[in-house]
């Protein structure tokens, strides 16, 4: 049996093109976990995409295949040609249908957050420069917080339910998003950074109006970031705090923290008593 190559310049693009598609392929299965856990959202497309690149990969396995010969017998038939051909259309299929659930899906969750204005009984008035504010304890900060929104739109993110969160503030307008990993029209991810940061200021920018934030649950969102992460994101937030006339309230609980990070936080922000 005489084996021989045809078409040497062939074969090596489609070697070529197998080694790239498989590192590529590699790769993104490496990553599978971690896009998982940091990017719930893309979980889908991201295994849709992963299962089109390995069906690429058999394709041009296949190519590569069929560039020998065999006796004179050139391995590479009509119904090969077919049969490559569908397998790239099923791999571009995949990765397309996984597309459109990303774009459906992002289209569907990331809606803007409403600008209320709440009725709000309470006669106390509080006047506090726009910035970022520690409270010792969450019942400081939510008595802050709905006096603020008195004069202000507010936005509520917490690691309670919203139902909850309504009942016990008293609240029938006030938008609450809640920090989960459960599916749920109103959560946050608590990894997700990149969205609660563009959410919050995509509210503060909203309808050039004053606005107040209740974050809670500045211990969890350390826990599953880090705490140099999430300083980032506080102080990053502090800025556009100022420059667009908001006011966001941080409960935090001193003693979960390290002397170090305390120290960072009281330094930066102000708290209230």
């Amino acid at each position: 049996m005489i084996i021989s190559i045809p078409d040497k310049i062939s074969l090596f693009f489609d070697i070529l093109n197998f080694i790239v598609i498989f590192i590529i392929t590699y790769i993104t299965i490496q990553y599978r976990n971690i896009i998982h856990e940091r990017f719930p959202n893309l979980r889908e497309f991201y295994d849709l995409a992963t299962i089109g690149l390995v069906i690429a990969l058999i394709g041009r396995f296949f190519d590569i295949v069929t560039e020998f010969s065999i006796n004179g017998t050139l391995l590479k038939t009509e119904v090969d040609g077919r049969l490559i051909k569908a397998i790239y259309v099923l791999s571009i299929a995949i990765i397309g249908f996984g597309w459109l659930k990303l774009l459906f899906g992002l289209a569907k969750k990331y809606k803007p957050v409403p600008i209320v204005k709440e009725e709000i009984k309470t006669k106390t008035e509080v006047i506090l420069d726009p910035g970022v504010y520690l409270c010792p304890n969450k019942d400081t900060c939510c008595e802050y917080f709905t006096s603020l929104l008195k004069d202000r739109s507010g936005l509520i993110i917490s690691r309670d339910p919203p139902e909850i969160i309504r009942e016990t503030l008293e609240l029938k307008e006030t938008p609450i998003l809640w920090i989960t990993k459960i599916e749920n029209k109103d959560a946050v991810y608590p990894t997700n950074l990149a969205y609660l940061m563009q959410t919050l200021v995509d509210f503060m920018k909203s309808k050039n109006l004053p606005k107040v934030i209740l974050l809670d649950g500045l211990e969890y969102l350390i826990l599953e970031n880090t705490f140099a992460s999430v300083f980032k994101f506080l102080t990053t937030l502090k800025d556009y705090a100022m420059l667009y006339d908001s006011i966001i309230l941080v409960p935090i609980e001193s003693r979960t923290y390290a002397e170090r990070n305390l120290h960072l936080l009281l330094r930066e922000f102000e708290v209230l008593e």
